[in-house]
């Protein structure tokens, strides 16, 4: 079996009542390339993630995509 290549996901949308808390995102700062992410976490206000704050899920998600189109 022939494994296949996933499609880019064209739609980054999240329910509006989602939030993902910020122990989650901790990671990011400490990443390989943190020195080209830390600018795009102050865009989307996560320069100073709270471990135990709850982040709206949309906002994050603008996050990757700015992370992804990067």
């Amino acid at each position: 079996m022939a494994i296949q290549k996933m499609e880019k996901i064209q739609k980054f949308e999240a329910s509006p009542d989602g939030e993902v808390l910020g122990v989650a995102m901790l990671a990011l700062p400490t990443c390989i390339k943190a020195s080209e992410i830390l600018p795009l976490l102050e865009r989307h206000g996560f320069a100073n993630v709270d471990p135990n704050k709850w982040y709206t899920q949309q906002n994050i998600i603008n996050l990757y995509k700015d992370i992804e189109g990067h």
